[in-house]
């Protein structure tokens, strides 16, 4: 187990409903070759989510090469000994499949949604972390892009001018002009994508 502090979450888009692998189902390996056993719905072109900070996890776990379905520990077996053969095969038996059926360690991954342990308000991110030149997060990795160059962008509205950074252009043109933020970037059917926290 590697556990670690102070990580910077997974930014996803999500509506509030997630896809979930539950016991039993078909494990259904994703082009990365990995297994996801639960993950946020949403995307940039829905307007009904946002993007929320996750948790990223993965872990090795077995699946039933026989019936395609990843298997349940039997966590009383492996958290009193540590044997991990035998949780294995305790848990086929309690999935109601036979011992010694043939299997294989995958990677599997998850999201968590981050509603513990947050900062408080005041120290909460700030526009200026997503979109300025010391950005948490590259938004063009989440779909987001302006619309045309920088100064073709400028120059449909008034004469290029020195780019005075992020927070002094969102001033003018946002807080003081109402001017949304799609009339700059190329993010269809979305006018706003942050979760309050």
């Amino acid at each position: 187990m590697t556990m670690q502090n102070d990580l910077t979450p997974a930014y996803r888009f999500w509506n509030g409903t997630s896809t979930v692998t539950r016991l039993g189902d078909p494990a259904i390996k994703d082009a990365s070759g990995l297994y996801p056993v639960s993950a946020p719905k949403g995307g940039i072109n829905d307007a009904t989510t946002k993007l929320y900070p996750f948790k990223y996890k993965t872990a090795n776990q077995p699946l039933n090469t026989q019936r395609n379905v990843l298997i349940g520990l039997d966590t009383s077996i492996y958290f009193a000994t540590g044997n991990l053969y035998n949780a294995i095969q305790s848990g086929l038996v309690n999935m109601g499949f036979a011992a010694g059926e043939p299997y294989a360690m995958v990677t599997t991954y998850e999201y968590q949604a981050l509603n513990h342990q947050v900062s408080p308000g005041n120290a909460a991110l700030s526009c200026v972390n997503c979109h300025g030149t010391t950005a948490k997060i590259k938004l063009s990795t989440l779909g987001y892009t302006l619309k045309a160059t920088q100064s073709t962008l400028c120059a449909s509205c008034h004469s290029l001018k020195s780019n005075p950074g992020f927070d002094r252009v969102h001033s003018i043109h946002v807080d003081s002009k109402g001017y949304d933020c799609s009339r700059c970037i190329a993010s269809p059917g979305r006018n706003e994508g942050c979760a309050e926290f």
